[in-house]
């Protein structure tokens, strides 16, 4: 149970990390 809770965070985390990444190439072709 606690490791599929660690999976379940650790996946979280990792979507989290790309949509941000997203945000922030968004934001930068808008800039220009």
């Amino acid at each position: 149970m606690v490791q599929e809770n660690k999976n379940f965070a650790t996946a979280q985390a990792k979507s989290i990390r790309v949509s941000s990444r997203k945000l922030n190439l968004v934001a930068a072709f808008i800039e220009i």
